[in-house]
């Protein structure tokens, strides 16, 4: 508790958040390259370019995706997740997991000005339903349609989970903004605000697949989520890992939020030189102090991978 406090704490230090300037844990993909936008921006203009409404803008690009986009069993099944991360490699191999499949969701819907989010959390096997997970496990998205938030899984709805094969195609099985009350039975996401409930589930009762809600039933996530996006992806996705760990304290967690504070201390390191270089030097000790501070309580959650052991020095 001290050391998530003690995260918490560092976060707010300069009293304006954490300035963003590197890729981290979790975070949606760096930027595009100009190529990589071209051909998502040529494909997503294809797919709208008929379309009079954000939903059906949204239709035609979730059509295409489950439609020409196949699960990567392979990747899956051999660890070898994060090469399917990039839409490069989803448009052009045509496979992905599911954080391909959503990523590439949020990427056409915001060329199409559709909001839309990633969404990371737990999803329990349509055949294996008790299954628990040390970590998040998969990844689908949230919408903005004329001020109101849905969801839906692409992943999904090219096809299920299905126990030990895990991915199997099943038609009529719909994951197109379905209603939270439906989508909360197997997709809990690892914030409460995109539950999409004002009631929302504990992790407990998701697991025990129980009716029980949490005892609030005047959650306003709508509040929740508009506060969420005024936050730096930085920030939003320290907030995620920190509410997972706090969730969920297995070591995999432990060792992520490990690795995305060591993320946040390069990050403010840099910040702290770019303010030595600028001759503010009360702003580059702020940084640089919380810098080290961050490196020191990441260290007692995970082991440090060789480059980011080069960045504490």
């Amino acid at each position: 508790m001290k050391l998530l406090l003690a995260f918490l704490f560092i976060m707010s230090l300069t009293g304006k958040g954490i300035t963003q300037s590197k890729e981290v844990v979790f975070q949606e993909v760096s930027p595009l390259s100009n190529t990589l936008s071209n051909e998502v921006t040529v494909l997503t203009d294809s797919l709208v370019k008929k379309a009079e409404t954000d939903k059906e803008k949204l239709w035609a690009i979730y059509k295409y995706v489950i439609n020409n986009i196949s699960y990567d069993k392979s990747a899956y099944n051999n660890g070898l997740r994060r090469i399917n991360k990039n839409s490069i490699d989803v448009l052009r191999r045509k496979k992905a997991v599911c954080w391909g499949y959503s990523e590439l969701i949020r990427e056409m819907c915001t060329h199409a000005g559709v909001l839309c989010k990633s969404i990371s959390g737990y999803a329990i096997d349509l055949l294996v339903p008790n299954r628990f997970f040390e970590k998040a496990n998969h990844a689908w998205n949230a919408v903005e349609l004329d001020g109101s938030w849905y969801l839906l899984d692409a992943t999904w709805g090219s096809g299920i989970s299905s126990g030990e094969d895990y991915f199997m195609s099943v038609f009529g099985v719909d994951y197109f903004l379905t209603p939270p009350s439906l989508f909360i039975k197997n997709h809990f996401p690892l914030l409460p605000m995109w539950q999409l409930l004002s009631c929302p589930v504990s992790l407990e009762s998701f697991y025990a697949q129980s009716e029980v809600r949490m005892d609030d039933c005047s959650f306003n996530y709508n509040k929740h989520i508009r506060k969420f996006l005024k936050l730096s992806k930085l920030e939003q996705e320290a907030q995620a890992i920190t509410v997972a760990y706090r969730m969920n304290r297995s070591m995999k967690n432990r060792t992520l939020l490990g690795h995305a504070l060591v993320d946040i201390a390069i990050e403010k390191k840099e910040k702290g030189e770019e303010y030595f270089e600028s001759d503010q030097e009360e702003f580059a000790i702020e940084q640089l102090e919380a810098s080290q501070q961050l490196f020191e309580i990441a260290k007692e959650h995970c082991d440090f991978y060789p480059w980011q052991e080069y960045a504490y020095v």
